[in-house]
């Protein structure tokens, strides 16, 4: 008797051994791998207070509607039950592409990696580069070529975004300067002698005076001796 009762425990306890039990993450691991297998680009998101109960045997996930935005997980084992999914799946492509989208429309605005004072003449080391999603008013510096050399105006503190009023003017053309006003027609440059009505920097659009036919016209500074009105 006591020999039939061991065999008896032995086959029992074989057969839950024999018998899979799925839980909880494993059976949300299977319905993700579901979807993926669908479509790589979507991405479940499954409420973290879903609880979905152990199966003691295999499960069978079906598409409910179609759509994959809801799987009927069915239990097929001793215990068997139905359970009905929300997935939440988002496109996990798309996803991407937004936040690429969302960091390109970030504005780059040089910046001073210490804190200057008044009179500072300003070098490469001084400047470093940061995106910002706003900065405000646009007189700002992207690029160091219009920044090195140039004198500051004011203290500027460390992680401070530089702007062209916290610079002394860096006139390259005077008010009352004899230019030469360069123009283009066609292939043709022409050269005429004028006066600059005002002080510029490089890029400024300028009043300038044609000395020959006493012309008022605008152009932007190109350097320390010439005005061009095309670009």
């Amino acid at each position: 008797m006591k020999y039939f009762f061991l065999i008896a425990l032995f086959l029992f306890v074989k057969s839950l051994n024999a018998t899979s039990i799925l839980k909880h993450e494993q059976i949300l691991n299977l319905a993700s791998k579901f979807i993926s297998n669908k479509n790589q680009d979507l991405v479940m998101r499954v409420n973290h207070k879903i609880k979905i109960p152990n199966c003691f045997g295999q499960i069978q996930i079906i598409d409910k509607y179609k759509n994959l935005k809801t799987l009927e997980i069915n239990c097929l084992g001793s215990k068997p039950w139905k359970y009905n999914l929300r997935t939440n799946i988002i496109d996990n492509f798309h996803k991407k592409n937004k936040k690429m989208r969302h960091k390109k429309k970030k504005i780059s605005a040089l910046i001073c990696t210490k804190d200057l004072k008044k009179g500072h003449i300003i070098s490469s080391k001084d400047l470093k580069l940061k995106y910002f999603s706003s900065i405000g008013s646009n007189n700002i510096f992207k690029t160091t070529e219009n920044l090195i050399g140039r004198s500051t105006k004011i203290n500027i503190k460390k992680g401070q975004i530089i702007r062209d009023r916290h610079l002394v003017k860096n006139w390259i053309i005077k008010e009352g300067q004899k230019v030469k006003i360069e123009h283009k027609t066609g292939n043709l440059l022409i050269l005429v002698d004028g006066i600059a009505l005002k002080s510029g920097m490089k890029g400024d659009y300028l009043e300038v005076k044609n000395e020959n036919s006493g012309k008022i016209i605008k152009g932007w500074v190109k350097n320390n001796k010439k005005i061009t009105i095309f670009r």
